[in-house]
């Protein structure tokens, strides 16, 4: 158990940062259980230097979110392309046409992380 939480899988985070792998070697993580934000080698283009993900869902290795500053985006977690939305619609027009999910099944970080770390893995944290 103890060597599982030192991989990619089982690194859940420690004291007041907590994070959740999302395939492809990246993952989403919060810090002071408020501010979940995505850190990738070629950050996120949105608005603000420092973007925070309000609620996000993953399908088909896609990344699709909803940032602090109310826009959308679309990351591919093998391509590393990101697309870049200015509101719900102009997301909602194209998760249609790609079949990724709607806005109204985006979760929150505390939502994704209880329901990843629950089960199974709740007993290999360390």
């Amino acid at each position: 158990m103890f060597v599982f939480s030192f991989t990619y899988w089982g690194n859940h985070g420690l004291g007041d940062y907590a994070r959740i792998p999302l395939g492809n070697g990246e993952a989403m993580q919060e810090i002071n259980g408020m501010e979940a934000y995505f850190e990738t080698d070629v950050p996120l283009e949105l608005s603000s230097d420092q973007p925070f993900i309000d609620s996000f869902q993953v399908a088909d290795d896609v990344l699709c979110g909803q940032a602090n500053d109310k826009t959308f985006f679309t990351y591919n977690l093998v391509t590393k392309q990101q697309r870049h939305f200015g509101d719900a619609q102009e997301y909602a027009t194209y998760a249609t046409q790609h079949g990724l999910p709607a806005v109204r099944e985006f979760k929150s970080f505390g939502a994704h992380y209880s329901s990843y770390w629950s089960g199974w893995r709740f007993w290999l944290l360390a």
